[in-house]
Parts: structure tokens; sequence; C-alpha cells
């Protein structure tokens, strides 16, 4: 789905995605193929973002009832243009790369900070997923939609795990051995 309004799709560099094709796509898997786990991404944080725009694009995740609607915060990655640009006119507001995961904003809108950006997204995953949600999934007819859904409980699970050892033991340095500088940069 990318974005709600077709001038933002243009924005983002999504023309294959005007007029609601996406839209259609789904209605037709829902229709055809109801067996089928959908997922609907949706870029959320754009610079023209504003507390309206990204409730459009919470309300067309509501209203196409996908499985699992993901809003994604933009993300520039070094060597792409929105990087160049981002650099070039001082848009980033968070430098660690760490935090360019697809969900932590790394960018402040004209009209939203990073961290109200982040809210919002929090209020809206909230709202689709949630133990209402897992067991809607988890009680599905169609084995594939179940396996799914069970996936994201174990993942949920692991994560959940990891975060509470992390806390629970502070001196582990695994957590901090995700990125290791290769010995050859500097030369």
């Amino acid at each position: 789905m990318e974005r709600a309004d077709d001038a933002d799709l243009l924005q983002v560099g999504k023309p294959s995605y005007l007029g609601g094709v996406a839209r259609r796509a789904i209605e037709v898997f829902t229709r055809r193929y109801p067996q089928v786990f959908l997922q609907a991404t949706f870029i959320v944080g754009t610079r023209d973002e504003t507390p309206e725009s990204l409730a459009r694009q919470v309300a067309l995740a509501r209203e196409l009832g996908v499985d699992f609607p993901a809003l994604h915060p933009v993300t520039p990655v070094p060597g792409t243009p929105l990087y160049d640009e981002a650099v070039e006119q001082g848009w980033l507001s968070e430098e660690d790369f760490e935090h360019f995961d697809w969900m932590t904003p790394v960018l402040d809108s004209r009209a939203m900070s990073k961290e109200q950006i982040e809210q919002a997204l929090y209020r809206a995953n909230r709202e689709f997923v949630g133990v209402r949600w897992l067991l809607k999934g988890l009680l599905s007819r169609t084995p594939y939609r179940r396996d799914m859904y069970r996936w994201f409980a174990l993942v949920s699970a692991r994560m959940a795990w990891s975060a509470l050892r992390r806390r629970l033991n502070p001196v582990d340095v695994g957590a901090y051995q995700i990125l290791v500088e290769p010995h050859w940069l500097e030369s």
C-alpha cells in the first residue's frame, strides 16, 4: 500500500501504486484467495507527514482488514538518493545507525517530530496487534494463516525473552556485538 494518497505515492517514488492498484489487489486476494495471509506495508513519517495524513494511513489499514498492517517509518539508507538528500538538507534527527531499523523514526517531518511519529506508530500498532488479533489468527480455519500467527507469537515471545534477559544481565556483551567494525575499515 505504502501511502493512502496518490500524491504521497508520487512523493515517495511509488508511481506503480497509483489509482488504488494495491487496494484492488487486496480486494481480489480477500475474495478469491481467503486462505492467503495478507500483509500491507505503509511508509509513515515522510517529510510532509502530518497527524492527519498519518491518521489516513491508519484508517486505510483498518479499512483493508489485512492480517498484518505493517506501518514503517521512512528510513533513508546510506547510498540511496533519500539518504543523500536527508544529509544535504539536514533532515536526519538520528545518527546512530542501530536505529535505522525500519521501526524507529530517524527523521522529523515538517509537522511532527520523530518522537511524535514514534508515539503515533505505537498507538497504531497497539490498535492492530494485540491479544484479540492473535486469537483471531490462531483460531483461523486456514492452516497457513494459523501457522503465520503462531510464527508471530513465537517471534514476539523470543523478542520479549531477549529483552528481559538483557535487563536481568546488562553486562552480557552479546547484545552489543551486533555490528562489528571490520578490521580493514581504516585501511
